[in-house]
């Protein structure tokens, strides 16, 4: 069978078929995209929650495992790799393809260790144990009598051991 010609157009140019739109170098709208259909792979970079909206989220999935994501008020930059299988987006500005865009510093143990120390005390990330001197010396026996009650305690002042009150030492009894 012969293969079919073009037929010219009205004004004499052959006339084609719309090709079907290939992916997308920007996301302009809520939604879950597929890498390699829907956009391309490579860095976006979002001005950030759209004027209205509270925060931006955006996700990066390789199947059902979640790679990344993100709950942010600020300018966002995120690296979709070619083997993601989808990224999803809401609330957030257009998403454009910026390939010179710096990428965001991933958090190491450091980061969060610094954010946790303030709620656990320094003197456990060095060895120690938390909470003030005089809680940690005195034996519970020797505790004054009026004590104040455990919610107006900072968390960072609480022993981190329970001693009985009878002030014998815990074990095999």
């Amino acid at each position: 069978m012969p293969a079919p010609s073009e037929t010219p157009a009205p004004d004499g140019q052959p006339s084609a078929e719309a090709a079907p739109p290939g992916p997308k170098t920007t996301i302009d709208a809520d939604g879950t995209y597929a890498i390699g259909k829907d956009i391309v792979p490579g860095v976006y970079s979002s001005a950030g929650p759209i004027p209205d909206g509270a925060a931006c989220y955006w996700k990066r999935t390789a199947g059902d495992e979640l790679l990344d994501n993100a709950l942010t008020k600020k300018p966002a930059v995120v690296q979709i790799l070619a083997n993601d299988s989808t990224f999803t987006t809401n609330d957030c500005q257009t998403w454009a393809l910026t390939p010179n865009a710096p990428l965001p510093r991933q958090a190491g143990p450091a980061d969060v260790l610094s954010q946790l120390a303030p709620l656990i005390g320094t003197g456990i990330l060095n060895g120690g144990t938390s909470g003030p001197p005089a809680a940690r010396s005195a034996p519970a026996a020797e505790a004054p009598a009026a004590e104040a009650p455990a919610a107006e305690v900072p968390i960072t002042e609480a022993p981190t051991e329970h001693m009985p009150a009878t002030g014998a030492a815990p074990g095999p009894g």
